[in-house]
């Protein structure tokens, strides 16, 4: 197996022929580097720079891609469409003394359980 993963690139494009990505355009200092596949490319930029990379690159919704002049490969319209954030905010509390709430546990009871997490 010839796996070559390249975690210092923060910019590029995929290289496309014939609806296929052959490789990738990379910017390292200032300079072009072109790195080409012999099999796969495997992505995985997260939630948010896999579907910029593959934007950048043409793939996505046809409208978006012409709005900022990439040319457009393939019209994916769903391509970023769908990001979802769990923003989590979580209270935290100091108490003085122990209470009625601090002895009743999820542990402990059941019910406590099903009330916190229903």
């Amino acid at each position: 197996m010839d796996e070559h993963v390249r975690e210092d690139q923060r910019r590029g494009a995929w290289t496309t022929a014939q609806h296929r990505v052959t490789g990738l355009r990379l910017l390292k200092d200032g300079q072009r580097i072109d790195v080409r596949a012999r099999r796969e490319v495997i992505l995985s930029a997260g939630a948010i720079g896999s579907p910029h990379l593959m934007q950048v690159s043409g793939l996505g919704p046809a409208g978006l891609l012409s709005e900022h002049q990439v040319p457009v490969v393939v019209d994916l319209p769903g391509v970023g469409e769908n990001l979802q954030d769990h923003l989590q905010l979580r209270t935290v509390y100091r108490i003085q003394a122990p209470g009625p709430s601090t002895r009743c546990t999820a542990i402990g009871s059941p019910a406590v359980a099903w009330d916190f997490s229903t």
